[in-house]
């Protein structure tokens, strides 16, 4: 993207009819060129200027041509087009290069299990779920974290497990076969045993 004309304004070539007298320039906004390359030369694209683009076989040629687009566009004595919004030029960037809107992003996307937990206890931070299942110390957010995604330690995995009563298997049904025999191994001797077991000590 560039401005044409370092002064903000649009500078005309002499001789334009939006020129002023022989040797000056008249500035008008600063309309925004946008510069690309098609795979074939280069293209300056003048958005808020229906139909205003020059191309060449260099950035320099390609901004030249646009120039001279817009000074044969102002010579129609036509009131020079407003200002477009950002938003407006970016879209109207974006349908020049057949580009699809992006969506905004919301954050992060909770895990499925994630999800569980909180239909299960409601919304609450990393660090009040992690007490909530019986995880505590420094680290207890980032490793409940790194469990309902099926990593971390086994021990925080079966937490969320036990507080969800689900076998682990059941939970990451993705994670190695290895894995899983062992993390419900651990399971359902911890919950045979759920009274005399505290996951920060294990």
């Amino acid at each position: 993207m560039a401005n044409s004309g370092d002064s903000g304004g649009t500078l005309l070539p002499e001789g334009s009819a939006a020129s002023g007298a022989a040797g000056t320039t008249s500035a008008y906004p600063a309309y925004r060129i946008f510069l690309h390359h098609d795979g074939q030369a280069y293209v300056a694209e003048v958005p808020e200027f229906p139909a205003c683009r020059g191309s060449g076989t260099s950035p320099a040629s390609a901004l030249a041509a646009a120039q001279g687009a817009i000074a044969a566009w102002l010579d129609r004595s036509v009131a020079p087009p407003p200002l477009m919004s950002a938003s407006d030029l970016a879209q109207t960037i974006r349908d020049l290069l057949n580009i699809p809107a992006v969506a905004p992003k919301h954050g992060p996307r909770m895990s499925p299990v994630k999800q569980l937990l909180v239909k299960k206890f409601g919304k609450m931070s990393n660090r009040e779920m992690a007490t909530r299942i019986g995880l505590s110390g420094r680290d207890a957010p980032t490793m409940l974290s790194a469990a309902a995604s099926g990593k971390g330690t086994r021990k925080a995995r079966c937490a969320i497990a036990l507080a969800l009563n689900e076998l682990p298997s059941c939970l990451w049904p993705n994670r190695q076969p290895a894995i899983c025999q062992d993390d419900d191994s651990l399971y359902v001797s911890l919950h045979a045993n759920a009274d005399d077991w505290t996951p920060s000590k294990n």
